[in-house]
């Protein structure tokens, strides 16, 4: 009985986190960027994380962040994911590929 429970469980949440950390959602294009949502489980809260892309004649270059804000569900996490990604491109443009910034 307990492994049928564990399994169920185990099945249900599959798609949604591996090792703690969400598998991430389709990316969306703003402003010739790329913005992927990634939040990570933490506890019974939804951490706001994603990933900013952009290709060029440099190829595909990649910034990652997390911010603080915790959410009950991963929709919420992964909406607000997408709200401070557009903020990050409408504050940095592609000086956020600057590696010499802090």
């Amino acid at each position: 009985m307990f492994d049928a429970v564990r399994r169920f469980f185990q099945n249900a949440t599959s798609g949604a986190v591996r090792d703690g950390i969400a598998v991430r959602s389709a990316a969306e294009t703003y402003k010739d960027f790329k913005i992927q949502p990634a939040p990570r489980k933490q506890g019974s809260q939804w951490l706001t994380a994603g990933l900013i892309s952009k290709s060029g004649s440099d190829g595909e270059q990649v910034s990652e962040f997390v911010r603080s804000d915790m959410f009950s569900s991963r929709d919420d996490a992964e909406s607000c994911a997408m709200v401070k990604g557009r903020q990050i491109i409408d504050e940095q443009g592609d000086s956020l590929f600057d590696r010499s910034s802090p």
